[in-house]
């Protein structure tokens, strides 16, 4: 925010084609405009030198005896208050002792000749630190939020998200498992104008295929069997934030009505006609490539077209390892590392889980290195080849978790054993067709007479003696 104290519009007009994006206020007086100066913390003050009185206004709205010189005696005071806010003195007239002045007030004199040579040369006087100091205020604000950066590329990030923030529109997060895409959704939410709204994140990966859209859209009575008055995550997260976390998930039916809900913000419960109002915003995420999805027709077009309309894509920690010194400072202030260990920290472990792999790390070392004060480089290595271990053994409990997802499917949908044995046969042929390959039946576990078997039981004797010779 620019203050700026201008009894004329020469000097506002001069700010806003300096700096278009910044917030500018204009004040007449200098009671008015030291008191906005206190209340508001701006980044900026611009002053006129010279300001003329305005009769209609109290005289002790002015702070000096010479309306030639009001400007200097308002920045007198602002500094006897220890207020150190950035300022530049303004004036038509170069005048050397007032120049003089304000360098010594820590002020910038500014010759006004005329537009264009006048907001080059401010500019060029404050521009730099303008940037810097509108940077800080908008890490500190993310800051709070759990969003820890200081990397260029991660500030840039901050500034697009600063100015999606407030949009009723659609945001598409990408980047690699781990990135901190759930963070900064979350980050962008409650700094917005929704913050005091619901924020619902929504795993869709986490729900199969049949239940997904009841889950997203809500149900009505005899939608199905047993189906009930249920609302879903649209109508549940009302006015606030809905996150679809792993977007490239959803089965094409839920993406036939979510582009419904972007295009029309309204959408159907499952097994009704009506049409509901969606009065919330949503943030999508993803970590896959929806581009190749799209070729390959596992995603709509439009919808992918829909999304990429506001588009934040969060890089990989490796590239930007100027947030890594700044995160580990912040969450982890017990743990003091050598040299060496906070090189390879910083500058050549290529982290192939982001932020959640260095997360990992730190927490080894925090709980198990003997002194936390002096970490060591071999500490750090250890904890690497703990989390690569961690990893093999995930993949383990990842199968257990999706056999664990089946059963319940099963049972939600009175399923038997024997039923789902047929949908793994019908959805394999419809997947592969009648001629698997040889690799295809004996990761399956299944010798071949019995793929034979089963094959013709399924395609009802329609295979060849041909086609089964040429299998």
């Amino acid at each position: 925010m620019i203050l700026v104290l201008d009894d004329e519009n020469y000097l506002k007009e001069i700010v806003e084609k300096s700096f278009p994006e910044q917030e500018i206020q204009q004040f007449t007086d200098s009671f008015t405009f030291m008191n906005a100066v206190k209340a508001e913390h701006p980044d900026l003050l611009v002053m006129d030198l010279r300001i003329e009185w305005d009769p209609t206004k109290p005289r002790n709205y002015y702070f000096s005896n010479n309306p030639a010189l009001e400007g200097i005696v308002v920045l007198e005071r602002i500094r006897q208050s220890n207020i150190k806010i950035p300022a530049v003195i303004a004036t038509r007239f170069a005048v050397s002792d007032v120049f003089m002045r304000a360098y010594a007030l820590n002020a910038f004199p500014l010759e006004v000749t005329e537009m264009e040579s006048a907001v080059k040369n401010l500019r060029e006087k404050v521009g730099h630190f303008l940037e810097k100091q509108s940077n800080e205020k908008l890490i500190n604000t993310y800051r709070k939020l759990g969003v820890i950066v200081a990397d260029p590329k991660s500030i840039g990030i901050l500034k697009l998200a600063e100015k999606l923030k407030d949009t009723d529109d659609v945001i598409l997060i990408t980047g690699e498992a781990g990135v901190g895409k759930d963070t900064l959704a979350r980050a962008i939410h409650y700094s917005s104008k929704r913050r005091s709204e619901a924020y619902l994140n929504f795993v869709i990966s986490a729900y199969p295929k049949n239940l997904l859209f009841a889950k997203l859209f809500g149900t009505v009575k005899k939608a199905y069997t047993d189906a009930g008055d249920r609302m879903g995550s649209f109508e549940v997260v009302g006015k606030g934030t809905l996150v679809l976390n792993e977007i490239g998930d959803l089965d094409p039916d839920s993406q036939i009505q979510l582009l419904q809900v972007l295009e029309e913000r309204t959408f159907s419960r499952l097994g009704e006609n009506t049409k509901r109002r969606f009065q919330g915003r949503i943030i999508a995420l993803t970590n896959v490539d929806l581009v190749e999805k799209v070729n390959k027709h596992k995603f709509r077009s439009d919808l992918y077209s829909r999304l990429r309309k506001f588009y934040i894509e969060i890089p990989p920690l490796r590239e930007r390892r100027g947030d890594i010194k700044p995160f580990v400072n912040f969450f982890y202030p017990m743990l003091n590392f050598s040299t060496a260990a906070e090189q390879f920290l910083v500058e050549e472990f290529n982290y192939p889980g982001n932020v959640r792999t260095l997360k990992f790390i730190l927490d080894r070392i925090k709980f198990l290195s003997s002194d936390p004060s002096s970490v060591s480089l071999d500490d750090v290595i250890s904890a690497i080849l703990d989390l690569r271990k961690m990893n093999h053994q995930q993949q383990t409990v990842s199968t257990k978790n999706e056999v664990i997802n089946f059963l319940e499917y099963l049972l939600e949908h009175r399923l038997t054993l024997g039923d789902l044995n047929e949908i793994v046969w019908r959805q394999g042929l419809e997947k592969f067709g009648p001629k698997w390959t040889e690799a295809t039946w004996g990761r399956l576990g299944i010798s071949k007479p019995t793929f034979y078997r089963k094959l013709k039981q399924m395609t009802r004797g329609t295979l060849s003696r041909e086609d089964e010779h040429t299998q």
